[in-house]
């Protein structure tokens, strides 16, 4: 009861994000309609409220639909995705679908110690990757399709002798998609 007696407009932006979803489910509705529901939390309170969200879908049976410009957190969140932009959908579907539709590729970053070309040249024969780019102490491989190879690069690097740190798809390629469907939006390529 700290903040019983607090004005709403005395609250921190986080506060009042708070203030706002709890509002919102009250009285056990079905259907939450959420913008922006990550603005001005801290991590604590982005991480309490991804929990909260999931335990709404999966145990009430609830639906949330949000519109957010963090891309990371409806990777994370959400199941199906609409990109719109211009007051048009542009792009919708499951999540992977859209990535795979606009961008036509993922990406797999691969930590490894004592990779040869040979067999990085192994890797590179295997079916849909289009290009490796070394970075640092690692590879990031473009797979065309949404072929997950990681099972095939694992057993390559292992058998080579080298040294698997890890083995991952990229994070925050619904970013990557957002930013290619305006880009194709604003050149007049789109598609539903």
């Amino acid at each position: 009861m700290e903040y019983a007696d607090t004005k709403i407009a005395k609250l921190s932006k986080g506060m009042v994000q708070r203030l706002s979803v709890a509002q919102a489910m009250m009285g056990s509705p079905e259907v939450l309609i959420l913008d922006e529901p990550m603005i001005g939390l801290d991590p604590a309170g982005s991480a309490h409220f991804r929990e909260v969200f999931r335990e709404f879908a999966s145990q009430k049976g609830g639906t949330v639909f949000m519109s957010s410009h963090i891309m990371s957190e409806v990777e994370s969140l959400c199941t199906s995705v609409a990109i719109i932009h211009g007051g048009r959908i542009l792009y919708h579907g499951k999540v992977a679908e859209v990535i795979q539709k606009v961008l036509g590729y993922s990406v797999i970053y691969l930590e490894a110690q004592g990779l040869t070309e040979q067999t990085i040249g192994k890797i590179r024969e295997l079916a849909n990757v289009s290009k490796i780019v070394p970075n640092g102490g690692s590879l990031e491989i473009i797979v065309q399709g949404h072929t997950d190879i990681r099972p095939d690069i694992s057993d390559l690097v292992v058998k080579s002798g080298a040294k698997l740190y890890s083995i991952r798809q990229a994070e925050n390629m619904l970013e990557r998609a957002y930013i290619e469907a305006l880009s194709k939006s604003n050149s007049g390529q789109w598609t539903i």
